[in-house]
């Protein structure tokens, strides 16, 4: 895809200098989840946390990559990235780690709300995704979706992470914006 764009832009060469580095995240990603298990996320947005990002779904491409996204809908619309889930379906679900969007309003993360009982927040496994972050993998999957992935593998796997968080970010950076 970006070496199509390259072409039609007339910028084959830096639209091989992506490519390159879309490989090597796709390289990375790989080498982390080798041989282990892939962790049981939810990915939680809104600003009660009333909705999650559905496995499959358009916007759930970086998650779906890095981790078993169990926020499974029998049915979803392209509309629908983010449904509305059933109080009880968050405890069906039985996540590890539970991804807050920085869109969540930071009260419920520390309030009695039945998204506190779950495991993964009582047992201190929840993540807040960074602000710059989420709007970058809030949208549709590209260049976003290589930047959640890092973060994501970094944040879920750090004890097998292949690559420097800090340096990749940089060089993310530097070469996509």
């Amino acid at each position: 895809m970006v070496k199509k764009l390259g072409t039609l832009l007339g910028e084959e060469e830096k639209a091989e200098m992506l490519a390159r580095h879309s490989d090597k995240i796709d390289r990375y990603t790989e080498e982390t989840l080798k041989g282990i298990k892939k962790k049981n996320i939810l990915f939680l947005t809104g600003a009660n946390a009333e909705r999650v990002i559905a496995m499959g779904s358009y916007f759930s491409t970086a998650i779906d990559k890095v981790a078993n996204n169990i926020a499974v809908f029998k049915q979803i619309d392209s509309l629908s990235y983010a449904p509305y889930y059933k109080n009880e379906q968050l405890f069906l679900w039985e996540p590890e780690v539970v991804v807050f969007s920085s869109v969540v309003n930071k009260d419920i993360l520390y309030s009695d709300s039945l998204v506190n009982r779950l495991k993964p927040i009582k047992n201190g496994t929840s993540l807040r995704i960074p602000h710059y972050l989420y709007e970058n993998m809030g949208f549709p999957p590209g260049s976003a979706d290589l930047y959640g992935r890092l973060w994501l593998l970094d944040a879920l796997y750090k004890e097998n992470i292949t690559f420097n968080f800090e340096d990749e970010v940089a060089e993310f950076k530097r070469l996509w914006y």
